[in-house]
């Protein structure tokens, strides 16, 4: 056998249909090698014409570049080896790997292909190449030849691209899905019969399915828009229309047959007729897609969600092209469509008047903060059947967003609470610790952004006490304001020092050279201010950056501009905790050029000044400690009381987190002396509240140090 005839042997194995176990796939993948042959056979009729040349002086072509074979067999032995090398392997295996075995396979069979050069050398090669390498090989062959084999090889080229499209469409018409795997016979069948409605050339079919379109109402819906959709008319033994509605469960090619199948036929009478393929009454059903869904792409960030395919069609083809999907199950919640939705930062549900509670359900489960409700009485399709187009977009401009910023579900916060009970201790420790006032972590649990603290109590120590309160915080790295409303920042600073020099406990004194040499803290001894610039400067070596607010800038300005301010330094700076003493000072100070007003009207300013507090803690992540007096005497006992704090209207204790009062009891032995303690009687986020003489506040006058010690009960 001659390599023409045994070359025609092959074409005629691969291109024939008559091989029940040859896959289309390898005949797809077969095709472009005997295509590329071809080339080749071509090529050498024109070869044979002489020697080629271009221009003057061109390149000379004497080769040819021919496939060999090897003539040890004949006949029906021929026949049987050729069959066995293009045959697909007994195991299943990937397209895309019967494809390469099944070239390799017959290019090894043919020898490899063999070039020969006229430019002084000669290269030879029996290596099988794939089809990418001989196109490559051709065309730099081509490139040196003159125009007319140039264009003989692109004509050559272009027939086989046709050809081979020809058997890729054949190969989706034999069963291939949209996604990959078999699908059903029916489906396969109805998809094999049904055409494009623009298609349609009988002119009695073009009548039967413009009619079934105007009765189904979608007859104003654009051509266009229906073959994007890839709906299709399909015409039975009986010249019976029907309306074909494909679904997808992903990106798809017009010619890729569906997931799943909606047949709308119309039968005698006039009578509509509804068949889904595969049958939804069957158990074993997958999820066969939506009606749409090839139509988005991963630029698209919001979808409209109907019931049906022809509300599906009236949208997109009314709104310039948003796109709309049918659902399955209509208004009947399908929880197999939840995924392919996730991806949507803005999804619009447009389902019947009717059946606007079946629309809210759906929006709870695909979290309903990105989910709009159309609320219009008329469907898309009722729309567009009544030229009133235009409304279809402005109805979804008006849709009603299901839940509104600011409003969330279990859904929404479910990392944020797992993250509060997981991480309860880590998050209870906020920014820090207290170092000085440690007693404090065992009913505080720590210091917090976003809270108020309150320091109440008689005029007993609450400067002082908040002096080293808010130092033992800044030494640690807590950035700082300090606004004093009642004395100068000079005598702040000066407490702050003294209290930074001096030690806090009973050990540090011990471990002091004040202690061992029975004299008292530097800075208060004369014979000591030669330490004062040495602990100026310690002082000016901490972590954090201290801010006091000068409170004599702003004598003439309202309670409002007095908060712009300190919101504005807290911005600038980064603040982390302000503190501000105290409250009724700041509102004597704002409204002392008001003329006289009325002690609703104070408790009122103070409620403002407390609400702008409030907001600015929550905006700013910021914790603000407030020192306040008590508006009212104290009880029979001596005891400072949760009502006895604020003012009658209650607004500061109700926004504090934390209320801390200073109590003070008289000595029963020696009624000159005097004990302080420290009472807890609100404690949002510790929990645990103190309400009796437990922690105990030792005053060291010489440092003016307090030191917290629990007393045993």
């Amino acid at each position: 056998m001659s390599d023409e005839e045994e070359f025609e042997e092959i074409e005629r194995i691969v291109l024939g249909l008559d091989e029940p176990d040859f896959d289309l796939y390898d005949r797809v993948a077969c095709l472009d090698m005997v295509k590329a042959h071809q080339l080749e056979r071509k090529r050498r009729q024109f070869h044979s014409m002489g020697n080629l040349r271009e221009g003057g002086g061109g390149t000379t072509v004497t080769g040819e570049m021919a496939p060999t074979f090897d003539d040890s067999g004949a006949g029906s032995e021929q026949q049987s080896s050729i069959t066995a090398a293009i045959s697909p392997a007994p195991t299943r295996q990937s397209p895309a790997a019967k494809n390469t075995n099944s070239v390799e396979n017959l290019l090894q069979h043919s020898g490899g292909v063999q070039n020969n050069f006229s430019e002084g050398k000669e290269l030879a090669t029996t290596t099988p190449l794939g089809v990418d390498t001989q196109r490559a090989v051709a065309s730099s062959t081509i490139s040196k030849t003159s125009p007319l084999l140039r264009f003989a090889d692109k004509t050559e080229e272009q027939n086989i691209l046709r050809q081979k499209r020809g058997v890729e469409e054949q190969a989706a018409l034999e069963g291939i899905g949209a996604s990959g795997g078999m699908v059903d016979p029916k489906i396969r069948h109805f998809w094999s019969e049904a055409v494009d409605l623009s298609e349609i050339r009988n002119v009695e079919d073009q009548t039967e399915f413009r009619s079934l379109r105007a009765q189904l109402g979608i007859d104003k819906i654009s051509a266009e828009t229906l073959s994007q959709y890839h709906v299709r008319g399909h015409m039975d033994a009986f010249d019976q229309p029907a309306i074909c509605y494909p679904r997808y469960r992903g990106p798809s090619t017009r010619n890729r047959i569906p997931n799943g199948l909606k047949v709308i036929r119309r039968v005698s009478g006039g009578k509509l007729t509804k068949e889904n393929y595969p049958d939804e009454s069957s158990e074993k059903v997958r999820f066969t897609g939506m009606f749409g869904l090839q139509m988005v792409t991963q630029f698209d960030n919001r979808i409209v969600l109907c019931t049906n395919e022809r509300d599906a069609l009236a949208v997109y083809d009314a709104s310039n092209g948003i796109p709309a999907l049918s659902l399955p199950l209509g208004e009947r919640f399908d929880s197999t469509v939840i995924p392919y939705l996730e991806d949507f930062d803005l999804i619009y549900i447009w389902f019947p008047h009717i059946h606007e509670r079946f629309a809210k359900s759906y929006a709870s489960y695909l979290n309903a903060a990105r989910c709009y409700i159309i609320t219009a009485s008329l469907r898309p399709v009722e729309l567009v059947r009544d030229n009133r187009a235009k409304e279809v977009l402005h109805n979804i401009q008006d849709a009603v967003r299901v839940r509104y910023k600011g409003f969330r579900s279990v859904q929404d916060l479910r990392d944020s609470v797992r993250s509060e009970i997981v991480q309860s201790k880590t998050k209870l420790s906020g920014l820090t610790m207290w170092k000085r006032y440690a007693l404090l972590n065992n009913y505080l649990r720590g210091f917090r952004p976003s809270e108020i603290t309150i320091l109440s109590g008689g005029s007993y120590g609450k400067t002082t006490f908040m002096c080293e309160y808010a130092m033992d915080l800044f030494t640690q790295g807590i950035r700082t304001l300090f606004c004093n409303f009642e004395m100068p920042e000079e005598k702040i600073l000066k407490w702050m020092i003294i209290q930074f020099a001096g030690p806090s406990h009973v050990r540090s004194l011990a471990r002091s050279r004040t202690f061992t040499t029975r004299t008292k803290v530097p800075l208060q001894q004369r014979q000591d201010h030669s330490a004062v610039e040495m602990w100026l400067d310690r002082f000016e070596r901490t972590h954090s950056d201290l801010i006091i607010m000068k409170t004599e800038e702003f004598r003439d300005k309202t309670l409002k501009e007095i908060a712009d301010a300190i919101r504005e330094q807290t911005l600038a700076c980064g603040t982390q905790h302000l503190v501000i003493d105290n409250l009724q000072a700041l509102v004597d100070m704002a409204t002392v050029n008001i003329d006289p007003m009325t002690a609703a009207e104070r408790t009122h300013q103070q409620d403002r000044f407390v609400g702008m507090l409030r907001r600015m803690a929550n905006a700013q992540e910021l914790h603000i400690t407030l020192v306040v007096h008590p508006v009212r005497e104290p009880n029979e006992q001596g005891y400072y009381e949760l009502q006895h704090i604020g003012g009658p209207s209650a607004k500061i204790t109700q926004e504090a987190e934390n209320v801390l009062v200073i109590q003070r009891r008289r000595e029963t032995d020696d009624r000159r002396k005097f004990r302080k303690f420290l009472y807890i009687l609100k404690n949002r986020f510790g929990g645990r509240c103190l309400e009796v003489d437990q922690i105990e506040m030792l005053f060291q006058p010489s440092t003016l140090i307090h030191s917290l010690v629990e007393v045993s009960r």
